[in-house]
């Protein structure tokens, strides 16, 4: 993602410097690295898509409440589909067709900032890996 885009939005900008990595790409913004449980029960890591709401040169807040994630179908520690995975299907990101899900974790109040969104599906994604093992998306926390 562009820097100058991350620094001047301050919740972007907490996303990278809390070790989130971070890239926008047709219009979407990118969270690799996502932890997550695959349907045979393994931990691995995969992309958070969401549309970018751009305002002018700016970043608006998050239209929807809705994200796509690529990779395996995300789910629980058990191996079943996660009750927020809405679809699947492929689409091609940039290096060839990829297995997308759609989500739908609507919360109680609208996400005010891609921090709050990015932060809420890295909870639902993440929390399930954790119950297997020590898995995070901040990059920060792997390099020792």
């Amino acid at each position: 993602m562009s820097h100058t885009k991350i620094a001047l939005n301050p919740h972007l900008r907490r996303l990278r410097d809390e070790g989130f990595e971070l890239e926008e790409r047709s219009n979407h913004l990118l969270v690799h690295g996502m932890p997550y449980v695959t349907p045979g029960k393994a931990v691995s890591y995969g992309t958070l898509a969401m549309p970018l709401n751009m305002v002018g040169d700016e970043v608006g807040p998050p239209p929807d409440h809705t994200a796509t994630f690529l990779g395996d179908c995300p789910c629980s520690a058990d191996g079943k589909p996660l009750v927020i995975v809405t679809g699947s299907s492929t689409e091609d990101w940039g290096k060839g067709p990829v297995p997308i899900h759609q989500m739908s974790g609507k919360p109680p109040e609208p996400d005010k900032s891609y921090y709050d969104k990015v932060i809420r599906y890295e909870h639902s994604l993440g929390d399930q890996a954790r119950a297997i093992t020590a898995a995070h998306a901040r990059w920060l926390h792997m390099k020792i």
